[in-house]
């Protein structure tokens, strides 16, 4: 729970401020360092903490503990995707994606990026796997340590991908009728990012508590996921009327 209030907490008040560090990294063929090396720390911090976490995952009271198909499936297929993705805003943050008299050489990168994601996602796939059928307990230390290192990439995801990846950003000039039509599908889009993000808190409900709260769980997600998709868009705007002024 506290690691799901620190993630909102980000969202809500951290996101807006690391996310311009972040953009001007894609806005620039520079060498952006420090933007590249978190990107990098996020996707190495998943891979630590992600068998960790599902080596926590122990079913009690005897319970059904069967996660959907088309549900896990979805979610996992898209987690895998936007790893990818990750991989390409690495390479531009070092400056090696369009440049054009650099061609070869962003061919070659790219090539070596998405070969390392693709054993990285299949490192995962057994990891996990292997972690699920494992009775060897999880010190306390160790399930801190993997929720802190999952906040982090799921913090350091967010931002990239919906207010890098989407460019989202406040807006006070649309009709409130616009907003009745476009609204709904900017959330559906938002999903997209967001439930593959929170995978680990969607899928660890299924498996361990059963499906009548996996599915509170995912009511609970799509809920606030919409609050989330729309907050960049329309909450500084409604801060400000709150608070009174012009």
């Amino acid at each position: 729970m506290i690691f799901t209030l620190l993630f909102y907490a980000y969202a809500l008040f951290g996101a807006p401020w690391f996310r311009g560090s972040l953009r001007r990294a894609f806005e620039t063929e520079e060498v952006c360092l420090f933007p590249g090396l978190i990107l990098i720390f996020a996707l190495v911090a998943e891979t630590i903490a992600l068998p960790e976490k599902f080596r926590s995952w122990h079913s009690n009271d005897g319970k059904e503990t069967d996660i959907p198909l088309k549900l896990g499936s979805a979610i996992c297929i898209t987690h895998v995707i936007l790893t990818y993705f990750l991989g390409i805003y690495i390479l531009d943050a070092f400056g090696i994606m369009g440049g054009v008299e650099i061609e070869g050489a962003q061919t070659r990168w790219m090539a070596v990026t998405f070969i390392l994601l693709f054993f990285r996602e299949g490192y995962l796939l057994f990891a996990t796997g292997s972690a699920l059928r494992s009775q060897k307990p999880i010190s306390k230390i160790g399930k801190i340590s993997a929720g802190i290192l999952l906040l982090c990439f799921q913090c350091i995801a967010y931002t990239a991908y919906w207010d890098v990846m989407m460019e989202i950003s406040p807006t006070t000039s649309m009709h409130w009728a616009a907003w009745f039509v476009l609204g709904p599908a900017l959330i559906l889009i938002f999903y997209i990012v967001y439930l593959p993000i929170r995978m680990t808190d969607l899928l660890e409900s299924y498996y361990i508590a059963g499906p009548s709260a996996g599915r509170r769980t995912t009511i609970q997600l799509l809920i606030s996921g919409a609050v989330l998709g729309l907050y960049p868009v329309v909450g500084p705007h409604l801060i400000t009327l709150i608070a009174g002024n012009p």
